[in-house]
């Protein structure tokens, strides 16, 4: 939804910017108003985005490593069957997740860690683009200990990561078709 709206917004823009930098086009005498005309409305659009940005929702610290755990659990049973298209769209749900967090919840201390998950993050991307099982495992594995780390070094050392051992979700299914 956040997306969108931006889109919506930087869209509109330039559909602004557009149609009166043709009417300026037409009206060269008028240069100076339409110049006028264009700074207040890309001001409007700025102040806009900003109120926007300033009244959105903070995503819940705790919501959104739930959301994270959920999509870690169905990237390793996607990897483990050998679906690759799938074992992607959860590594971007993984990413997405972290980014979130990294935007919007920049004013907790433990964000400031998760760089510790991102060179795991990064091999899991490339074991997957590879479709090579043993090095998604072994990523997978080594992003296990790098989330269990991330926990300890913000305070939560009752948070302990494993590699998932049984499918919590068996209305899924994680073989390819392919």
């Amino acid at each position: 939804m956040r997306n969108f709206i931006f889109t919506f917004l930087g869209l509109l823009g330039i559909i602004l910017f557009t149609g009166c930098q043709q009417q300026t086009d037409h009206h060269s005498g008028n240069d100076d108003k339409y110049r006028q005309q264009i700074d207040s409305l890309e001001k409007k659009l700025i102040d806009f985005q900003n109120e926007v940005k300033s009244t959105y929702v903070k995503p819940g610290y705790a919501s959104t490593m739930g959301e994270i755990e959920r999509f870690y659990i169905k990237l390793w049973f996607a990897g483990q069957e050998e679906n690759w298209d799938l074992a992607d769209f959860y590594h971007h749900e993984l990413e997405g997740n972290f980014e979130l967090l990294e935007e919007y919840r920049s004013d907790n201390s433990a964000t400031a860690n998760m760089h510790m998950i991102k060179p795991s993050l990064d091999s899991i991307h490339q074991s997957i683009a590879n479709q090579n099982r043993s090095d998604f495992t072994t990523g997978y594995k080594n992003m296990t200990q790098s989330c269990t780390a991330c926990h300890i070094a913000s305070d939560h050392p009752e948070i302990i990561i494993r590699v998932p051992s049984k499918n919590p979700y068996d209305s899924q299914e994680f073989k390819s078709d392919k």
